[in-house]
């Protein structure tokens, strides 16, 4: 079976990024299912960037020797390692600026540098280079781009030197890093290198091309991720009638986006348009199984328009699907079942939430038992006993899962950042309701104990918002 490389490489760049090696197989189940010569080669980079790490500061290959023309303030006309001359900045991100340069010699023509910021650490960027050029060396291929050379100012900022980004194989590179830092949960980084590669792309490539409109598809999901749908929504209604002139109403790109202005739609509150456009594309799963995912998205606008009835059917259609093409512990049916669980618990079908809930704890317990969805699975399922008014039983459960996911606040991706203060709302409705129940039991001095974790919560999260961040 041939392998398609570029696939393999954003997925090797996303999961590369990913913390530890437990998320990183679970990515792989998620990206690669059967087609085991993709996976085969995801691994075999993987590998290479971990050899790649343990080089510290003398990686293989390039030769990083450090220059002495290369100031700390660069600008137009600033000489790099002699030979290449920056013409003009043309991305931004996290870790440093692109800027078009002008190679002297040993042949001229047109390159993009990139320069590590002051202060960044240069023995894991360093490494971190190695392994993408490791990387690109085994996947030689035209919609790679390739990476010419690398060195070190003397001010200890890491360079490299890349084809010129007006070439549509740099711009796959873009897009694939832009993944990959979407994949370990940094937007700040994935959002800027997205817009940087859309503006590229339409100048390039016209804004019907393929790989435009799948940029702008990435491009809008972040936006999602990031609470920005004043900028998704407009974004993704603009790709789905290209998609539609171009493609066709009928094919699965246009499909895929129509999920993602769905999922855009039900968080901006807007259910009555998110419902019809779900619908449609669930229908069309039964005939594309690639489309599958729609039923969870589903069904979170169904219990946001408070439609129970047609919230469980839907769940025992996909579920009993699902349970015919999943493994029975894999982390993916783990997934569906905490997405079902949730989704009861905001319908009040706490007795219906429950069964599915344990069994996706006993999965992410075996599989996952440190991760940080796994414990909010544990403060799901307090919250389905909470339901039932089973509040000895829900306590203990509710207590660890907040915990648990405290501790490892760190780890829990943008999107998922309101499970933290939902915990908490479920204590303070624990302690409560318990001390309506049975009074003068010191309930009510927990329930206020609780109240103020979320009110400093919430107070330290107002405190880091920049004053002028965009969107919803």
């Amino acid at each position: 079976m041939t392998v398609d490389t570029a696939r393999a490489k954003s997925i090797f760049l996303a999961a590369s990024e990913l913390p530890n090696l437990a998320e990183q197989a679970d990515y792989l189940v998620q990206q690669c299912g059967s087609d085991s010569p993709l996976r085969a080669r995801v691994e075999a980079l993987l590998r290479a960037h971990d050899a790649a790490a343990e080089l510290g500061d003398e990686p293989s290959g390039l030769a990083f020797e450090a220059t002495l023309d290369a100031p700390a303030v660069v600008r137009p006309g600033t000489l790099i390692a002699g030979r290449y001359k920056l013409l003009e900045p043309i991305g931004e991100g996290g870790m440093g600026s692109v800027w078009l340069a002008e190679q002297k010699e040993p042949v001229k023509r047109k390159v993009a540098v990139k320069l590590i910021k002051p202060g960044m650490d240069s023995k894991s960027v360093l490494a971190r280079f190695e392994a993408e050029r490791q990387a690109l060396a085994m996947m030689d291929h035209p919609n790679i781009a390739k990476v010419f050379d690398g060195g070190m100012t003397a001010e200890g900022r890491p360079f490299f030197v890349m084809e010129f980004p007006d070439h549509p194989n740099t711009l796959t590179s873009m897009h694939n890093l832009a993944v990959g830092y979407r994949a370990a949960g940094q937007l700040d980084k994935a959002l800027p290198l997205f817009e940087e590669t859309l503006k590229l792309r339409k100048a390039k490539l016209e804004p019907d091309h393929p790989d435009t409109l799948n940029t702008m598809n990435s491009l809008a999901v972040d936006y999602v991720n990031a609470g920005q749908l004043d900028k998704a929504v407009p974004l993704l209604e603009e790709t789905i009638r290209i998609q539609k002139t171009k493609l066709g109403p009928d094919h699965t790109h246009t499909l895929a986006s129509m999920i993602n202005l769905g999922v855009a739609y039900t968080d901006a509150g807007r259910v009555a348009e998110s419902i019809p456009l779900l619908e449609e594309v669930y229908t069309a799963s039964k005939k594309f199984p690639l489309l599958r995912g729609v039923g969870p998205h589903l069904l979170d606008a169904y219990a946001k328009a408070g439609r129970p009835a047609e919230a469980k059917k839907l769940i025992d259609e996909v579920l009993a699907d699902a349970r015919k093409s999943l493994p029975k512990e894999s982390p993916e049916l783990g997934g569906m079942l905490a997405q079902f669980g949730l989704s009861l618990l905001e319908i009040k079908g706490y007795t219906e939430a429950e069964p599915l809930l344990r069994e996706c704890l006993t999965i992410r317990e075996k599989t996952q038992p440190d991760a940080w969805n796994t414990f909010n699975t544990q403060s799901l399922l307090g919250g389905a006993l909470l339901g039932q008014k089973k509040y000895a039983d829900a306590e203990p459960l509710l207590l660890k899962g907040y915990e648990g996911m405290k501790a490892r606040e760190a780890t829990i991706p943008l999107p998922a950042s309101t499970r933290i203060p939902e915990a908490l709302e479920r204590l303070i409705e624990l302690y409560t309701e318990w001390d309506a129940a049975e009074p003068d039991q010191g309930y009510d001095a927990k329930a206020a104990e609780w109240q103020q974790e979320l009110d400093e919560h919430n107070a330290a999260l107002v405190a880091q918002k920049p004053a002028s961040t965009p969107g919803n």
